[in-house]
């Protein structure tokens, strides 16, 4: 019989260039060992398995996609392929930290209750080198909290969960289903707060994930062009239409005031660079999020 191992570690790919070998070398580091490292290519236009040829482990899996699904619906499939209890969808470009794994493991293991854990986290840049923290002040403490705190979270300072840090239980997937496609920069958040609506929450403050912010990354399309706060103000509206407790239920309001106010500001900043086609984006994007905000009762 074929074991089923504890962890699934997936690295959706796409032309992943030269981060993917330093990615895989990190997760393989680990110092917790019941894991399966699938990685998934989206039908990209470079050879991916040059890259893996280096590596022998028998934990690493590879699949190809016969066409080019998307960033969204590539996550899926990689959910679809993993069979751990415990599930991680882990950037081409980033690094774990020792000790990821095994510390994220340990708590899901200890609260059957918890929908998902995730961690601090550095930024590094494209050379490795650590730039900050993480661009969202966090707890200062490990946590295990209701999961509506992860609403008031969000209200009060937008999306706090960096995504490669997440490792979710794979049972939720099955009861709550796929990440959202309609959704290419914000699906992450609408998972976090779809599970959150259910669950507890496991938060690590240790960094246990190296984040790397560059240009050629798939983010990079959608950051600071208006596109991105448009897609987390459709999220919101999805989110909050939702049947939730009132404890979550709760924060619609001031999430969505919140927005506002950054759109503003992002407005304002692109105004100064010039760029008046983003900023008009960013306005639009806070002015149908104070509309919202202001049609909800306080």
């Amino acid at each position: 019989m074929k074991n089923v191992p504890k962890v699934s570690v997936c690295i959706p790919v796409y032309n992943a260039g030269e981060y993917l070998k330093p990615a895989i070398a990190s997760v393989l580091a680990q110092d917790y060992a019941d894991f399966e490292l699938l990685v998934v290519d989206d039908y990209s236009l470079e050879c991916t398995e040059l890259i893996l040829e280096s590596f022998s482990d028998q934990r690493l899996r590879f699949e190809r996609n016969t066409t080019n699904l998307g960033l969204p619906a590539n996550w899926n499939k990689s959910i679809e392929l993993a069979s751990g209890e415990y599930v991680t969808i882990f950037h081409q470009d980033d690094l774990m930290i020792s000790g990821n794994l095994r510390r994220k493991v340990n708590l899901l293991d200890s609260h059957p209750e918890m929908g998902f854990v995730y961690s601090d986290i550095v930024t590094i840049d494209k050379s490795g080198e650590i730039t900050g923290g993480h661009y969202i002040p966090q707890p200062e403490s490990d946590l295990v909290m209701p999961g509506c705190r992860v609403f008031e979270m969000v209200a009060a300072t937008g999306n706090p969960i960096a995504c490669p840090s997440v490792i979710v239980r794979a049972s939720c997937y099955e009861q709550l289903g796929a990440f959202d496609t309609r959704y290419p920069f914000a699906t992450d958040l609408e998972m976090w707060l779809r599970i959150a609506g259910h669950y507890s929450v496991g938060y690590i403050s240790k960094p246990l994930i190296a984040h790397r912010i560059h240009n050629s990354q798939e983010g990079a399309r959608f950051r600071g062009t208006g596109q991105d706060y448009l897609d987390n103000y459709r999220v919101l509206r999805t989110v909050f239409a939702r049947e939730l407790s009132p404890d979550c239920a709760t924060h619609a309001r001031k999430s969505f005031k919140t927005l506002a106010i950054q759109s503003a500001a992002m407005a304002r900043w692109k105004l100064r660079q010039g760029q008046l086609k983003k900023a008009w984006r960013y306005t639009l994007v806070a002015l149908k999020s104070l509309l919202s905000s202001l049609l909800l009762q306080p």
